[in-house]
């Protein structure tokens, strides 16, 4: 990846059913994503992927919903039963918005049986913007729950490993299990080292 069109690309083929599985995925330069409003990347197409950041900058990314995912929102918006790893890479002041939303995040909304793994990842000046409104006994309630710069949602076994990562001016608003790092995990099998929240 060398470009915000490279990127682009990358996303719309995975919209498009095109697997990304055991792939490692390189970046060669720092990437402004300044005005793309990017629908959250299926991560149903990336088993064993490896995001390779080689020290480099995403910046200025919008993140909305995909068309297949409305509940789980992040750059990618969720992984089941797979290995996922990113290292060596920035992201910076991105926005994540959602509305009704359970797993909501910078980098993964939501992930179920699978082994996360990040090292030497920073999430710096982004936020994460969802729905607040919760009234006991309505109908129309809508709203923004488990929400993180890294993972919003860890369930059902999934293992986090986090090395060497920052979490700096991160903005979240939602309803609970707002957090830095993980939202919310299940089953308490996130493990944190070298790392720092700011």
């Amino acid at each position: 990846i060398k470009t915000a069109a490279d990127l682009i690309a990358l996303n719309d083929a995975i919209s498009n059913n095109v697997s990304y599985d055991d792939y490692t995925i390189y970046f060669d330069n720092d990437i402004d994503m300044g005005g793309v409003e990017w629908e959250s990347m299926n991560g149903l197409f990336l088993y064993n992927a490896v995001f390779e950041g080689n020290g480099h900058t995403i910046s200025n990314l919008n993140i909305v919903p995909n068309r297949f995912n409305t509940a789980r929102v992040g750059f990618i918006d969720q992984v089941y039963g797979e290995n996922i790893t990113f290292r060596n890479i920035t992201f910076k002041n991105f926005t994540t918005t959602g509305g009704n939303t359970n797993g909501v995040a910078t980098i993964i909304g939501y992930a179920q049986k699978t082994t996360v793994s990040f090292n030497n990842v920073h999430v710096l000046d982004s936020k994460v913007i969802t729905d607040t409104k919760y009234q006991t006994g309505a109908s129309d309630n809508s709203i923004g729950i488990r929400i993180a710069a890294f993972v919003g949602y860890s369930h059902e076994g999934s293992e986090i490993t986090i090395d060497s990562c920052s979490v700096k001016n991160f903005e979240a608003e939602g309803f609970h299990n707002l957090a830095c790092f993980v939202g919310y995990d299940s089953a308490w099998l996130t493990s944190l080292k070298n790392s720092v929240a700011e």
